[in-house]
């Protein structure tokens, strides 16, 4: 978020003052907003700048400093293409989703200490990938997903009965649904609406539960 915002403002982070921590407190729920929660634009900068009105501050923020944020926001949240029409504008992609992908990288998020001494038990290739998979590339593996647990799961683990209704089940609630090694089913992004509607709810056959919280300690 820091390195999306260097890219827009020429001094980043703000000079120390009486405002500065709010200012750029502010700024940084705004962007994650904007490139993280999927916020319309719109809402975003409003929210955002509410905040800084209504901050309880002895003196008030001044109204330079909420436009200068207003600004940055409304400049990150435009489309990055001049040429679309209003059609378009609505899923064009955002500037600031553009200098997240081109401007910053996985490890912008780890701190310095932590990386030196990752490279330093398992090797530049080895901390290269756990830096990927900290902040996936692809939206979609960043997406949040449910996992389930089946009657069916322990049977799978132990190689008794069981798995032929297990990949009948998983058919069921959808193609793109990944079986885990521990027997519990990670549901696709196909399979959308209240879980109550899903095959074989009513069954009883599956109910949901973190696929981690299934592991023994």
């Amino acid at each position: 978020i820091d390195k999306v915002l260097k890219c827009c403002i020429e001094k980043y982070p703000p000079k120390k003052g009486k405002h500065s921590h709010i200012i750029q407190a502010t700024l940084r729920i705004g962007v994650a907003q904007l490139l993280f929660l999927q916020t319309p634009p719109f809402a975003a900068n409003k929210e955002t700048v509410q905040v800084l009105r209504m901050y309880p501050t002895n003196p008030p923020v001044p109204e330079p400093m909420i436009k200068f944020v207003n600004g940055v926001l409304r400049k990150l949240s435009r489309p990055s293409s001049a040429d679309n029409n209003e059609t378009e504008e609505e899923e064009a992609e955002l500037v600031g989703q553009v200098l997240l992908r081109e401007k910053t990288s996985p490890r912008d998020n780890i701190a310095p200490w932590l990386l030196k001494r990752w490279r330093k038990d398992w090797g530049e290739e080895k901390t290269n990938l756990m830096c990927k998979e900290i902040m996936p590339p692809d939206d979609s593996l960043a997406t949040s997903r449910i996992d389930l647990s089946t009657k069916y799961s322990l049977g799978h683990v132990s190689g008794a009965d069981g798995n032929e209704e297990l990949q009948s089940l998983m058919s069921n609630l959808g193609e793109d649904s990944i079986l885990l090694p521990q027997g519990s089913i990670r549901v696709g992004l196909s399979l959308k609406g209240d879980v109550k509607s899903w095959p074989e709810y009513d069954d009883g056959t599956w109910w949901v539960q973190d696929a981690s919280s299934t592991l023994p300690a």
